[in-house]
């Protein structure tokens, strides 16, 4: 009876657990199925993105690039140009050409003469291609032919493009390139930029480098070194020693091995050499310096009439204007300290100036002139116009004398 009643039991036990584990499976089915579900919903309401082409992209690869249905071809630098006279004529160069009473108006063959050397296949490839873009992508390396190519097909917004590509990339390898361009192709923006570059590095990093020097013509190395804002390193003579250089690596022939400073003591002219046939075209930059500050030194004087490059003359002249500077500096119209800061592409980042200041001063005595603004970081130059006068005293008062001393900085 017992073992009946335990058998019966069991089997209880057996039935529970059995329906137990299937109530529990059929749980863990139906969560799957939801979670499932749940996963097919979200990928039925989740979008499916593919880049297509836009307007402007498919514009450009099949009218331009496959060259489908063109009404016009332009003729240059031996290429034919299947374009469309609709979408050309965003250049004011050519809306003129097709308007009007003018021959071209009507035909669908034009030959364009280009005489610049500057514009290329490449660039007016670029350009060309501008006409079909909503967006242009210009390389530094290649704004000066896209400068030329806009500049022939008056298109101001690539040039304003590469105005500020070139400003923003000026540096020794640019800027003189970037110069001639910007003069040629009236950008007085980058012409600017280029000449303040210049300006603040010809003394202290461009002469170190003959053949940026060379790139340098007469007429805008006297520009240079005429500018009231010429960054001078040390003294005036040293601006004639970066001349010499300049004359240097423009004159002589490639072939000799001479040093500069034994090129010009050896030199074979017996008069000025800037008076001579050869050296008439180099004379502007030299007689743009202000001779008067030559003649500070002996070992300077010594140099100047051995290298017999400026006629004596300018050298004369600049006795009787030491004492005509003399007075400019009493009557308080020179300028004073100037602090330059630059990047890393030797651009000017910030400017401080002190103006004009007079102080007077005992022997071994310091003054501060200026306090550095925050915004200026190296390097830095420092640029200084100073004109020292000792005043007049007697024999007994000569240990008390002040120094009194005109500064700009």
């Amino acid at each position: 009876m017992g073992n009946y009643v335990s058998k019966i039991a069991s089997m209880s036990n057996n039935a529970m657990h059995s329906m137990y584990r299937g109530r529990k499976r059929k749980c863990i089915e139906e969560d799957d199925f939801d979670s499932e579900s749940d996963y097919i919903d979200r990928t039925l309401q989740t979008p499916k993105k593919r880049k297509l082409l836009t307007t402007a992209q498919y514009i450009y690869k099949t009218l331009f690039q496959e060259e489908k249905g063109s009404d016009i071809t332009v003729l240059m630098l031996g290429k034919a140009w299947r374009l469309h006279k609709v979408y050309i004529s965003q250049s004011p160069y050519f809306a003129s050409m097709f308007s009007g009473s003018w021959r071209e108006a009507n035909e669908t063959v034009i030959s364009v003469e280009i005489a610049d050397p500057n514009i290329t296949l490449d660039s007016l490839l670029t350009v060309f291609g501008s006409f079909y873009q909503d967006e242009v992508s210009l390389e530094p390396k290649d704004v000066i032919s896209i400068l030329a190519t806009s500049t022939l097909f008056q298109l101001q917004g690539l040039i304003d493009q590469c105005t500020d590509i070139m400003v923003e990339t000026t540096n020794i390898k640019t800027v003189v390139p970037y110069y001639n361009a910007a003069v040629s192709y009236g950008v007085p923006v980058v012409k600017t930029a280029a000449k303040r570059w210049l300006e603040v590095n010809l003394l202290g990093y461009g002469w170190l480098h003959p053949t940026f020097l060379k790139e340098i013509t007469p007429d805008l190395m006297a520009e240079l070194i005429a500018s009231p804002d010429l960054i001078a390193m040390q003294t005036e003579f040293c601006i004639y020693m970066m001349l010499r250089v300049w004359l240097f690596v423009h004159v002589h022939n490639k072939e000799e091995t001479l040093q500069i400073d034994e090129y010009f003591r050896n030199h074979k002219w017996t008069k000025p050499f800037l008076t001579t046939e050869e050296g008439k075209e180099f004379a502007a930059p030299f007689k743009a310096l202000r001779m008067k500050y030559l003649l500070l030194h002996d070992q300077d004087v010594k140099i100047l009439y051995s290298d017999n490059l400026i006629p004596h003359e300018w050298l004369h002249n600049a006795y009787k204007e030491q004492w005509l500077h003399l007075l400019r500096i009493d009557a308080n119209k020179d300028r004073g300290v100037s602090l330059i800061s630059l990047d890393e592409q030797r651009q000017v980042k910030h400017i401080q100036s002190s103006g004009m200041l007079r102080l007077s001063l005992h022997k071994n005595e310091e003054k501060q002139v200026m306090s550095l603004d925050k915004q200026l970081t190296y390097p830095l130059y420092i640029s200084v116009n100073m004109q020292v006068v000792t005043p007049f005293v007697s024999t007994e008062e000569e240990k008390s004398a002040d120094i009194v001393i005109f500064s700009d900085t």
